[in-house]
């Protein structure tokens, strides 16, 4: 077996060919608080540790299941474990300079975790496509913090999608579900999962 030993500096050169489309040097001082970590959580948090983010805190209540490996970001290897872990471990196999914080928790029985990691926060995204989870999030933090809040989710199957970006000045989740926006849209026609 072949060994390979980095001999840099990491940072000097990681994000050496994005420079002319965003600087790393404030991403690198961002925290994201992602809230669900399954095929849309997994694919979000390692782009963010990709493109820069440099602190992130995890939320996930799960356990990584071979169900899961088909569209998460990780594979069978990781199987047994807690997705904030599996989540953790890719972020930092991109860059292993960043702080990552993985809460195995429930946000719906928190202990105030959520609440002290939004404080520090810069952004939240919440992709459980749970709706009582969106509706805490949106109910309790949305007023108190001055940072944007992601909700995205998919459907089964991947057929429709929706993305929702609530902050103080914005129309929130409530004020969506007014007008049907808060909702997954359906597909023009009937989709057949064999199609």
């Amino acid at each position: 077996n072949i060994q390979y030993f980095i001999a840099r500096t990491i940072n000097s050169e990681l994000y050496l060919r994005s420079k002319e489309i965003f600087d790393d040097e404030i991403l690198q001082k961002k925290t994201a608080t992602l809230i669900g970590l399954g095929a849309l959580g997994s694919e979000v948090a390692k782009s963010l540790s990709k493109n820069g983010i440099g602190h992130f805190n995890l939320f996930d209540l799960d356990t990584f299941e071979i169900g899961n490996s088909i569209r998460h970001a990780a594979d069978l290897f990781f199987i047994g474990e807690t997705k904030v872990n599996v989540v953790k471990q890719l972020i930092l196999r991109s860059n292993p300079n960043i702080t990552v914080n993985a809460y195995r928790t429930d946000v719906l029985n928190d202990d105030g975790l959520l609440e002290r990691s939004l404080k520090e926060s810069d952004i939240c995204i919440c992709l459980t496509a749970e709706e009582s989870v969106d509706y805490l999030i949106n109910d309790h933090y949305v007023k108190k913090y001055k940072i944007p809040f992601i909700f995205a989710r998919s459907s089964a199957g991947a057929f429709s999608g929706a993305v929702q970006i609530v902050n103080q000045e914005s129309a929130c989740l409530r004020c969506l579900s007014l007008y049907g926006l808060d909702i997954l849209p359906e597909p023009k026609d009937k989709i057949k999962f064999e199609e």
